[in-house]
């Protein structure tokens, strides 16, 4: 059941506004799809140069195109023209001081596979005329691209495309063969000089009651990966219920010449029988799915959820594991490459030992294989179902093209809540829960558009119960305002309840549902007017004061978003 809430609570008129838009996608006709490797995912800002010739007014409002950026990540998307004279973007590749950025955005990747969006604040306002235009994408892991050139065209404007370099302003672009990577995705624009607003959601904050049985560590460099780990040991202490993470407990057990080992492979998973059933929070298994990057479950969990990488580590994937995973060293490990060790398995006494001795990262490209091997080891004790985690010689040596991450962490499978990353260099010892539970959380439906409707929808809510959604005109700065104070520890208001209308939301039957719909006006004035959302839950025996809190949403609105 959606309720409905009156607009006119803050005093807003409601009239209609005409908004029309444009798409231009690239023919992929004249040739495959490519992938643009990025070199890394905070450097090298990858440029896609295009040269466009209006013939009618417009206004450039935003940009779509596939990646493979994990979930998640926010990425920024930037709006160049070539200063005058030039009008073309053939020979100021590599010329910063020959460009005016024009606009620029940002965009969180939502879901894999996925296309990101991004909006250009007001607009870009292109009169009649031949531009050279450069979009630049800062923080994405990896992009895809097309062969060209192409022209597009239509009745307001034509665009060739046919170039991308991999250092916006720096390096010349590069070449695919005989044929130039080119930028593939879409561009939205309003027809005439229009000024224009993004319409605009973000969450803030996170729920109380975050209750985590998982840990993770994520790495971006290999040289950050070998501080944190080389010779130093972690291990999970099974106490029935759920593990205990301490500092320690292991000493590295070279294989012995005995040892089995797994076939050659670039991203493949082998499943190795146990001697005897192991025991961990939550079951037994009498086998181990050992996958070449790095990570251990106890059946496979590919695809991961949200990743269209599997070899690419990412938090989300341990988090949202469909099965149990030891995230022993997930990194992109290639047992095929040349001088390559070998993952080898055995018994040990009491142990299981699974080592990955002296196993190469990719490789930047196939022909400049530089040495650059770990050797690290899992220890799963039969007996006791205790899990150690050993490393030994890390490396330092980048080179997996834009896949240096590395995720080191446990997740006992499933949705599991996110308590933020731990320390491997300070921590002592974590307790992590036998019972996870995810925060109370409330989301927007859609970006908030002038005209449309959306919905605050609360999830995560304990069964049979009831909660008020709060819509506000005033956000509270982060982290928020913290509700210890009224023995609510960990809750933090997001929005001001006093400056908005609250509405009852419920599980239970009969009564109002966990929706909330808002009908926004089409009125132009309203463009970036700014609300707020967040969800409040009546739960006695979450803390003194029986009381849960969602995250905040925060809302602008306005005539474009996605």
């Amino acid at each position: 059941m959606l309720t409905r809430i009156a607009f006119a609570s803050f005093a807003l008129a409601a009239l209609a506004a005409a908004q029309s838009s444009l798409a231009i996608n690239p023919n992929t006709a004249a040739g495959a799809l490519q992938y643009l490797w990025v070199p890394g995912p905070t450097t090298n800002p990858v440029a896609f140069f295009m040269d466009m010739t209006v013939t009618n007014p417009i206004t450039i409002q935003g940009a779509s195109f596939p990646s493979y950026t994990p979930v998640g990540q926010q990425i920024t998307v930037e709006f160049y023209t070539a200063n005058a004279p030039f009008t073309t973007y053939v020979g100021n590749e590599i010329t910063a001081a020959n460009w005016t950025l024009r606009a620029s955005g940002t965009s969180e990747v939502p879901t894999a596979p996925t296309a990101p969006n991004v909006c250009w604040g007001s607009g870009i306002q292109m009169a009649p005329g031949t531009y050279g235009v450069a979009i630049v994408v800062r923080n994405a892991n990896n992009l895809f691209s097309n062969l060209g050139p192409q022209t597009i065209s239509n009745a307001d404007l034509s665009v060739t495309v046919g170039a991308v370099s991999a250092q916006a302003f720096v390096t010349a672009p590069s070449a695919y063969g005989t044929q130039a990577f080119h930028f593939n995705g879409t561009l939205f624009y309003a027809p005439g000089l229009v000024t224009g607003s993004c319409a605009t959601k973000a969450s803030v904050g996170r729920g109380c009651n975050n209750v985590s049985g998982s840990f993770y560590q994520k790495w971006g460099t290999n040289a950050a990966m070998s501080a944190a780990l080389t010779n130093r040991s972690l291990s999970l202490i099974n106490t029935g219920a759920s593990y205990v993470l301490s500092q320690g407990g292991g000493t590295f057990i070279a294989p012995s010449a005995t040892a089995a080992s797994l076939p050659t492979s670039n991203n493949g998973e082998f499943v190795i029988p146990l001697p005897s059933p192991l025991s961990y929070p939550g079951g037994t298994t009498s086998q181990l799915v050992v996958n070449t990057d790095g990570h251990i479950s106890t059946t496979s969990n590919l695809p991961f959820p949200g990743n269209n990488y599997n070899f690419m580590p990412t938090v989300n994937g341990v988090l949202n594991a469909l099965n149990p995973i030891w995230a022993v060293c997930w990194h992109n490990f290639n047992t095929t490459e040349l001088g390559s060790g070998l993952i080898k398995h055995e018994a040990v006494g009491n142990l299981y030992v699974v080592t990955w001795d002296n196993v190469e990262s990719l490789p930047g490209t196939a022909t400049a294989q530089t040495a650059n091997p770990c050797r690290f080891q899992a220890q799963f004790d039969l007996t006791t179902g205790n899990v150690t985690y050993v490393y030994q010689t890390m490396t330092t040596i980048g080179g997996s093209q834009s896949y240096d991450d590395t995720v080191v962490g446990w997740s006992p499978g499933g949705a599991s809540p996110d308590a933020g990353p731990i320390d491997v260099v300070t921590l002592t010892s974590l307790a992590l829960a036998a019972v996870e539970t995810l925060p109370l959380k409330v989301a927007a439906s859609a970006a908030p558009i002038l005209g449309n409707a959306i919905d605050f929808v609360t999830s995560n809510a304990p069964p049979l119960g009831i909660g008020i959604n709060f819509l506000s005109v005033v956000a509270l700065p982060l982290p928020g305002l913290d509700l210890a104070i009224l023995g609510a520890p960990g809750c933090f208001a997001h929005v001001d309840v006093n400056a908005g209308v609250g509405n009852l939301i419920s599980n239970v039957p009969g009564l109002p549902g966990l929706s909330v719909s808002l009908p926004i006006p089409g009125n132009p004035a309203l463009a970036g007017f700014a609300l707020s959302s967040q969800s409040v839950w009546l739960e006695p025996t979450a803390n003194p004061f029986g009381m849960l809190t969602s995250n905040g949403v925060n809302l602008s609105l306005g005539v474009f978003g996605f």
